[in-house]
């Protein structure tokens, strides 16, 4: 059987391509090929910010747009002046077209220049402005086409379509995104002050954590290294990979890598 010892016998390569990587982020630079699973992920993550962005353009086409011009206008010297209604719509949106949304298409002029825009507004603004054929309309000085209905002053549901859609962002993609970010800085601080060096693992086992939609499989790797002065370390590392759920983990023996800084101060890849 595989143990500590054999560990020592281990020969000091600085990548192989069947060692075991625990960091899929790092598959790349120890096994010499990406993760499939790491691709899949980033695949299904980059879907999914696609279909939320898609949601956005087809269920509020102006939602987004509007959001990023109030936040503008409110760094920029603004004016107001008066337009004219050009249309009004109406349409179903919302999860399952439950809700009702309201736009106004409007034109004002500026410099003798004519611009035209359509805001998403709601029920109380959309009866009050559609009653009246000229409509007040504040741009910016700087940029004239970055506008809103109304006055001078800060529109906050003009940013709460716009946010919501940024926060759907956050929580699908940039939220499962945080940890392996954090480990990829944690791998470069390593490997700037530490050396590679290719260890063994001694047992590895998993097991199934929470319920339902919140069911995880957390791996653990027992692991064994020489270090540059000779001495033998043993640790182990538990990380949450639902991908090694559905395959064999490492067998006693297979390579690994770790950075290595001190004693005390070492990581499993």
């Amino acid at each position: 059987m595989f143990g500590v010892q054999d560990a020592l016998a281990a020969p000091a390569q600085t990548t192989q391509p069947d060692a075991f990587v625990i960091h899929r982020l790092n598959s790349k630079w120890i096994t010499g090929r990406w993760d499939r699973t790491l691709l899949r992920d980033i695949g299904v993550q980059a879907l999914l910010l696609l279909v939320v962005a898609g949601l956005a353009v087809l269920i509020y086409p102006f939602a987004l747009r509007d959001a990023v011009d109030e936040i503008r206008m409110q760094f920029m010297n603004r004016q107001t002046t008066t337009g004219d209604v050009v249309d009004y719509q109406t349409s179903r949106c919302g999860k399952n077209n439950r809700s009702t949304c309201y736009s106004i298409t409007y034109s004002y002029y500026v410099n003798d220049q004519r611009y035209t825009r359509t805001d998403t507004v709601d029920f109380s603004t959309y009866n009050t402005y559609t009653a009246e054929p000229r409509v007040p309309v504040t741009y910016a000085l700087e940029d004239p086409s970055a506008a809103h209905l109304g006055s001078v002053g800060f529109q906050s549901q003009r940013i709460a379509l716009g946010a919501t859609f940024v926060a759907l962002a956050l929580v699908l993609v940039v939220v499962p995104s945080f940890v392996p970010i954090m480990d990829w800085f944690k791998t470069r601080r390593y490997r700037r002050n530490g050396q590679l060096i290719t260890g063994r693992v001694v047992q590895a086992y998993g097991a199934y954590t929470g319920r339902g939609k919140y069911r995880r499989f957390i791996a653990t790797v027992h692991y064994a290294f020489a270090t540059p002065q000779g001495r033998t370390i043993e640790a182990s590392k538990s990380r949450r990979r639902s991908d090694l759920g559905r395959r064999a983990l490492p067998e006693p023996g297979t390579p690994c890598a770790v950075l290595y800084v001190n004693d005390a101060d070492h990581l499993l890849l």
